[in-house]
């Protein structure tokens, strides 16, 4: 970083200080929290993560992709990741559509990870995944505007509903490979554009399939979201500031381990965004809550939860998750975290392995 940064930080400091929101809501907000007791039950968890990188060379970009699951087991912890490493021409998606692509196909990696390990599993067993539920069903199905850039909609009519037809294939074929897409859309590779809007269609196919194994499961599964903008309890508890998040909220009007009264999520919104085929999968009882899972953790956390039966149920996962985040993060989380990332440093030994002698424009600059 250049030093005129600094310089500008040394005069501005006490303005930008100055612009920093440090109201405090707390007596003009009626916040419930509740306490988190000690857990009764013992549990096993499985967490999951996953991380996508990418490397432009030429008219090429060289990506890889992990779903990671750790497996708590007995005292230690186990690892299984589900990977991909691939070569695509770079003008076949827009950057933003390409990191949305990759994106699905690193959260598709996360599922089946964690399908590929609890289907062996009849242990009592938490499912813990980095995210948010409600957000990964809306992921936006692929338009004609994804490929819009390089083919015409005229060569587009008709295709979605050929591409379409490959669901059930999918759905039969889903549990015996890693991934089954990427030989489907092979079969369209002779267009150009049509072959881009195949293969991120097929993708979000598979994708959707496997949200739907995943609500078939009966293991409680928590999705824990680090960023949330949501905000509901401030909308339902008609406090004054609106514009606030929940998140935001509970920040700094609680104190100390705890959680916020569950609510039921209300999914009707969401199922409309749904294709007719996927609906189904909402047609389950998903809570939301915010948690601080430690005294001393930083923020709250929102968690959406699945596959539980009652609110005292609730309590009990959330009185054994908290043993397990002495620093206000579930530690199998933070662990996958750190072992899935990957990194600019491993795209370029990827990069190296795949072209050992190859100089791109930008490595004369490293």
């Amino acid at each position: 970083m250049h030093r005129s940064v600094w310089e500008y930080l040394a005069k501005n400091k006490e303005k930008l200080l100055g612009s920093f929101n440090f109201r405090d809501h707390g007596d003009t907000l009626r916040v419930e929290w509740w306490q988190i007791p000690e857990s009764a039950k013992d549990y096993r968890i499985i967490a999951s993560d996953g991380s996508y990188n990418y490397i432009v060379k030429d008219v090429n970009v060289i990506f890889a992709l992990t779903g990671l699951v750790m497996k708590q087991q007995n005292r230690s912890l186990e690892d299984l990741g589900i990977s991909y490493v691939g070569i695509i021409e770079r003008n076949i998606y827009t950057r933003r559509i390409f990191d949305e692509f990759l994106s699905m196909w690193m959260r598709l990696a996360e599922i089946k990870s964690v399908l590929k390990v609890i289907k062996e599993e009849k242990d009592n067993y938490i499912i813990l995944m980095d995210g948010s539920f409600a957000s990964d069903v809306i992921s936006p199905k692929p338009t004609e505007r994804w490929v819009e850039h390089i083919t015409k909609k005229s060569e587009l009519h008709n295709i979605e509903e050929e591409i379409k037809s490959n669901i059930e294939y999918i759905r039969r074929e889903f549990l015996s490979k890693d991934f089954v897409f990427p030989e489907l859309a092979d079969r369209y590779n002779e267009n150009f554009g049509i072959f881009g809007y195949a293969q991120s269609l097929l993708l979000y196919y598979e994708y959707m399939i496997a949200i739907e194994n995943l609500t078939n499961l009966k293991q409680p599964i928590l999705f824990i979201t680090k960023d949330s903008y949501s905000n509901r309890y401030v909308q339902l508890w008609e406090v004054s500031d609106y514009y606030i998040s929940d998140q935001a909220m509970f920040n700094k009007c609680t104190s100390g381990k705890g959680f916020a009264p569950p609510l039921v999520m209300n999914l009707e919104d969401v199922k409309k965004k749904l294709m007719d085929e996927f609906v189904h999968i909402l047609d389950i009882d998903i809570y939301e809550t915010f948690v601080r899972f430690s005294d001393n953790a930083p923020s709250t956390y929102k968690v959406e939860i699945l596959n539980v039966e009652d609110q005292s149920n609730i309590v009990d996962i959330l009185g054994y998750i908290s043993k397990i985040s002495p620093l206000g993060y579930p530690q199998p989380l933070e662990i996958a975290h750190r072992e899935v990332k990957i990194s600019s440093k491993d795209m370029k030994g990827i990069t190296d392995i795949i072209l050992p002698f190859h100089r791109g424009a930008r490595d004369v600059l490293q």
